[in-house]
């Protein structure tokens, strides 16, 4: 059974991490500009960066996904014991948050009509907005052992 103490799946939550960060700067930039306050940079960039970061950031959130879903399942005590059902309701808030905000994501990219697109960014900033405390509580938990571990192997 694998584990999200796995060196590959450690790694992959750093690169995550880097991702999501840009992200979020980008995504809150867009927050400020539709509030129409000045913007440190400009909106065709902000806009470039946010699509194509996110775009490049969807293998990284499959991968993740795909070494973490099976602990959301435990059955054995030793699964239970990796992964405390708290951490697996955390875990499953996180998957659900996230495939909505990337699903939102592409399809703000796809809708042509002006409704229905606001309402798409409302779903990407909201469920974005709601992603955003259980992933800082999971980074806290695990960022710190992931970067020990790959620090030990360079």
């Amino acid at each position: 059974m694998w584990t999200r103490r796995t060196p590959w799946t450690m790694q992959i939550g750093l690169w995550l991490a880097v991702w999501i960060a840009v992200e979020l700067v980008t995504g809150l930039l867009f927050y400020v500009a539709r509030w129409q306050l000045p913007l440190p940079v400009s909106g065709a960039l902000l806009t470039a960066v946010h699509i194509y970061v996110g775009v490049a950031s969807i293998p990284f959130v499959v991968a993740k996904i795909w070494l973490t879903v099976p602990l959301l399942w435990a059955r054995s005590a030793r699964d239970v014991a990796i992964s405390p059902p708290h951490e697996r309701a955390v875990s499953a808030l996180i998957v659900t948050l996230y495939t909505v905000s990337y699903g939102s994501g592409i399809a703000i990219y796809f809708t042509t009509g002006l409704v229905g697109k606001a309402l798409l960014v409302d779903v990407h900033l909201w469920s974005s907005l709601l992603a955003f405390p259980p992933t800082a509580w999971h980074m806290v938990r695990h960022v710190v052992p992931a970067w020990r571990s790959l620090v030990w192997r360079l």
